[in-house]
């Protein structure tokens, strides 16, 4: 299932995110909870209560013009989307 993240994920998506290599950027607690509290959307995928994915997205918000070719164009985002090695298929 996939929803919004919270604080009480905090402890899994760090150790996702050990996992993934991000190693200093996540080992102190107040850090990644700047991290994922910061975006503008944090989700987290959770297996068997266990978080097996977290993605995150910071925009600026700016809306789409009329004469914006791209639909699902949101200006200025960043984002990234990480899953669990151990629930890769």
């Amino acid at each position: 299932m996939i929803r919004p993240a919270t604080r009480a994920d905090l402890d899994g998506i760090r150790d996702l995110l050990l996992a993934e290599g991000w190693g200093a950027r996540v080992e102190d607690p107040q850090r990644l909870r700047r991290i994922v509290e910061s975006a503008t959307r944090a989700v987290v995928a959770a297996a068997d209560g266990e978080v097996v994915g977290f993605g995150r997205c910071v925009t600026d918000d700016t809306p789409p013009t009329a004469t914006s070719r791209w639909s699902s164009w949101i200006p200025g985002t960043v984002g990234g989307g990480w899953v669990a090695p151990w629930s890769r298929q």
